[in-house]
């Protein structure tokens, strides 16, 4: 982008402010974040210590599909966030 230096003050300033998410847009991706760290936390307390409740042979299975939601939940949250920065107006 060229810089016209006539111009001292417009040319200290950029042109373009970052693009920021509206607030129903940083709800979601905060959302999405927050399930995300419940979804890990939950994968990793099934795999490491199974309750009681559940049969021993599944937890295991459990954890790592709490693991596998938790990090979609994580590539969700940042395709989001860059698909809805890009489009913003």
């Amino acid at each position: 982008m060229p810089v016209d230096f006539r111009d001292p003050q417009k040319a200290l300033h950029l042109e373009e402010a970052p693009r920021m998410l509206a607030a129903p847009q940083r709800l979601v991706v905060l959302a999405l974040w927050l399930s995300a760290v419940v979804m890990c936390g939950a994968g990793l307390w099934f795999w490491l210590r199974p309750p009681t409740w559940l049969d021993a042979q599944s937890a295991p299975f459990l954890g790592l599909a709490l693991g596998a939601t938790a990090v979609a939940d994580v590539v969700a949250a940042l395709f989001l966030r860059w698909h809805w920065s890009r489009t913003a107006p």
